[in-house]
């Protein structure tokens, strides 16, 4: 049976796709949500995979084009093999046209973005804004062993400084920057120019040990997360 027999795609509700963000995601936490797909296997969600407005506002535009983020991706750990690559594929047809989306791998969390590299997306770099200079690299915080995002900690102590965080037993750290990847939608023309206007450097991929998933093989000892 193929992929296209046995899964079904469609456009989902924030609401249907909120408990995966918030119980099931690394990130545990809800993200700007405009597109919502869900990946269905017998009338039941297995997967979701969500494009939204980035944080930083600056990273909505790139020159005259409107710039998407994919920010969320889950499937269940049982898909089956080079489903991801499929989801993902089909999701970004459903788009809307001209468009430049971004996602992030983040090496911090055993990421490479090969996920990315199988459905050729362009790297960015390591850490480039879109101004075209280095990124320091990221903000986050461990307490107890357990890593937590600048925004989580601000939402339970009130703050995410360096202060308050150390005076509540978080340690602050500054762990290196996300991969970051681009995919362009468009006729050629406007491919071209959007190349043009993009100001970071396109790069070979990166590689390197991946802990969640790997190009067109996934183990069923893996969750596909990132």
């Amino acid at each position: 049976m193929s992929l296209r027999e046995k899964y079904t795609i469609r456009e989902i509700s924030k609401k249907e796709a909120e408990p995966f963000l918030l119980e099931r995601h690394y990130a545990r936490r809800k993200c700007p949500m405009t597109f919502v797909y869900g990946l269905i296997e017998e009338n039941n969600i297995i997967g979701v995979c969500v494009f939204g407005t980035s944080a930083n506002r600056n990273n909505n535009t790139i020159g005259d084009y409107k710039v998407i983020e994919l920010n969320r991706l889950f499937t269940e750990d049982n898909v089956e093999k080079n489903t991801l690559s499929y989801f993902v594929a089909d999701c970004l047809k459903r788009l809307p046209s001209p468009l430049i989306v971004i996602s992030y791998a983040d090496p911090n969390n055993g990421h490479h973005g090969y996920i990315y590299q199988a459905t050729n997306w362009l790297y960015l770099g390591q850490g480039h804004r879109q101004d075209g200079r280095r990124d320091t690299g990221i903000t986050q915080f461990r307490k107890d062993g357990k890593m937590y995002h600048a925004k989580t900690v601000s939402g339970l102590i009130g703050s995410s400084s360096k202060r308050v965080a150390e005076e509540n037993g978080f340690e602050r750290l500054f762990l290196p920057p996300k991969h970051k990847y681009g995919y362009l939608i468009g006729n050629k023309r406007q491919k071209k120019d959007m190349l043009k206007q993009i100001k970071y450097p396109i790069l070979p991929y990166p590689k390197g040990d991946n802990y969640n998933y790997d190009t067109g093989s996934f183990n069923n000892e893996q969750i596909k997360l990132f």
